[in-house]
């Protein structure tokens, strides 16, 4: 099994992926940054840990909430060889963040988009100095910046978004740039405790 065989697999099996664009962008930041800790909202099946530890992060922590995918994700990664380097926890962000102790100096957030805004304060504590947030998707669909017209059931999710937009372009001890790559990516650094 490899990289390839999950991606495959994901996307035979509409398992929600991480663009080539993202994929490239994630694969750079992290060559480039060789993370000793990676916190990951939003494990799906393992595809996005194993890309960062593949290209130079030592250890990826990551939360998935759906049980298949979780186990999936377990097994995949033993498969490739990670099964040291990668602890999985299963179960909902908002509610496991809080009780996350230690010191990250790379995450990576692509779980549920309407959550960003609740997730933030708490990967504000868990980032080290110098540490690099990447949130995927923060245009959902193109919802957020209105290019598409948004339903009704998503007006929370989009409200959420723009918040969290705001939030991380605005914090002081951020800096903040956006990519108008896929669905959008914003990639911040903390530059201030």
């Amino acid at each position: 099994m490899n990289l390839k065989d999950i991606k495959n697999y994901c996307l035979d099996s509409v398992i929600p992926l991480i663009s080539e664009e993202t994929e490239n962008l994630l694969k750079l930041i992290i060559s480039i940054k060789k993370p000793l800790k990676v916190l990951e909202i939003g494990t799906a099946v393992g595809y996005s840990a194993a890309l960062m530890l593949t290209y130079g992060a030592q250890s990826v922590y990551s939360i998935e909430i759906d049980e298949n995918r979780f186990f999936q994700a377990k097994q995949n990664l033993k498969d490739l060889g990670f099964e040291g380097r990668a602890a999985l926890y299963l179960g909902d962000a908002s509610q496991i963040l809080p009780s996350i102790t230690g010191s990250y100096d790379f995450v990576f957030i692509d779980g549920p988009k309407g959550q960003y805004i609740n997730y933030i304060p708490y990967i504000l504590n868990l980032i080290s100095l110098g540490g690099v947030i990447i949130c995927d998707n923060i245009n959902y669909r193109g919802l957020v910046d209105g290019s598409v017209k948004m339903k009704r059931n998503s007006l929370t999710m989009v409200n959420n978004l723009r918040k969290f937009i705001e939030y991380i372009t605005t914090d002081s001890r951020l800096i903040t740039q956006i990519f108008d790559i896929a669905e959008g990516v914003s990639l911040s650094c903390k530059i201030s405790g």
